[in-house]
Order: structure tokens, then C-alpha cells, then sequence
């Protein structure tokens, strides 16, 4: 199963159900449904191909989401970087994940983002014209390609290991289901749980 999948059946079945809150603002499946095909048709629009790795900077985010699930859908893999760090350190990963030249990012981090190496920055308000409406083919065989990268939080400052993982490995994280101690009431989620997103944090955490 392509790890970029795994809200189709809840976007199709159940498209007014929260998905994310981000900030207090609920964000439905079907919303982020079309978020994801937009961002994974402008990706490929800009020639990300299958096994490409590309950065993405921001915080915890709609865009992020949208970046994971996009890139990962074309077969591609989001490497998340924080936007805290400088144009010099984001070229320093840039280059140890091998990026292509494609990334994307809030409008705010676009700039920088460009210092960093990168010739074409995707960002929010690309993503909300052009590409509405399209839609692109889901890759296949994806279990062993890598689906996201992270890299281990420095020490001493900038990030230090990289992690790819590949699908088969990142699957499973999002279609366990239901923690024993969730709050049944709380909205679904991926099919897991609901999440919550801060945009003055970069990680996304399971609602408490």
C-alpha cells in the first residue's frame, strides 16, 4: 500500500470528518484529501519523479501533511526540515538527503529556502490555483522506496543523522489504530486517532 493512500478511503467515505486540527482549526478528510492531490500534481508538475527525495520546511503544518502524503503518493519522499535553521544549515541537509532542486515551503521560509540551493520553492499559495482539479498516478511497488526522511535532533546544534524510511516501515505507524487510552470521542484520524498540530512546533502528536 502507498503510504500517500491512506486517507483516500475516509476522503471518499467520510469527507466532513476531522482529519487534523491544526491550531483549533479542524481540518476535514476531504479537505485534506484534495490538499494531498494538489500538492502531489504540483510536485510532479515541477518534475519530481519516483525516488526523489524533497525538502520540505515548515512547522507543524496543512502544508507538511499535504507534502508527506503528496510526495509519497508520486513515490517521491519528503525530507522535513526545521525552519528555524539557517539557509546555510538547511544546505548542509539539503545535501546530505539528496534533495533535488524542488522543495517546499511556507511562503514565510521560501526565501531562505532559495539561499539554500533550492531553484523552484512550492509553497501554499502555489498550491491553491493551478493545480486544482488535477490529479496524478499513484506509484506502485513503493513497499522498499523510501516514503519520508527525518533526521536525529543535534546535540550541539544543527541535525545530525539522517533516516529514511521506507513504506513498509512508515505504514504501520499510521494504521495501528486507536491507542488503548484514546478518547473514543475525539475526531478519527488516519485511521488512528485524531491529530493535533501547533504551528509553533514542527512535529505532529496524537490528541491527548
Amino acid at each position: 500500500m502507498n503510504t500517500g493512500t491512506i486517507i483516500d478511503a475516509a476522503a471518499a467515505g467520510d469527507p466532513a470528518r476531522t482529519a487534523l486540527i491544526i491550531d483549533g482549526r479542524r481540518i476535514n478528510y476531504g479537505d485534506l484529501g484534495a490538499a494531498v492531490r494538489r500538492c502531489a500534481a504540483g510536485l510532479a508538475a515541477r518534475g519530481l519523479v519516483a525516488g526523489d527525495r524533497v525538502a520540505v520546511v515548515d512547522v507543524g503544518s496543512l502544508l507538511s501533511i499535504e507534502a508527506v502524503l503528496g510526495a509519497a503518493g508520486i513515490g517521491a519522499a519528503a525530507a522535513l526540515m526545521n525552519p528555524a535553521l539557517t539557509a546555510a544549515e538547511l544546505r548542509v541537509l539539503v545535501d546530505n538527503a539528496g534533495c533535488v532542486q524542488v522543495a517546499v515551503a511556507a511562503d514565510m521560509y521560501a526565501d531562505k529556502v532559495r539561499e539554500a540551493g533550492a531553484t523552484d520553492v512550492l509553497t501554499g499559495s502555489d498550491l491553491g490555483g493551478d493545480q486544482a482539479g488535477t490529479t496524478v498516478s499513484v506509484a506502485e511497488d513503493v513497499d522498499a522506496r523510501d516514503a519520508l526522511v527525518l533526521f536525529t535532533s543535534g546535540t550541539t546544534g544543527l541535525a545530525g543523522r539522517l533516516h529514511p524510511l521506507v513504506g513498509r516501515d512508515l505504514l504501520p505507524s499510521f494504521v495501528e489504530g486507536p491507542r488503548p487510552d484514546a478518547d473514543t470521542r475525539s475526531p478519527g484520524l488516519l485511521p488512528g486517532g485524531a491529530r493535533q498540530l501547533s504551528a509553533s512546533r514542527s512535529h505532529a502528536m496524537a490528541e491527548d
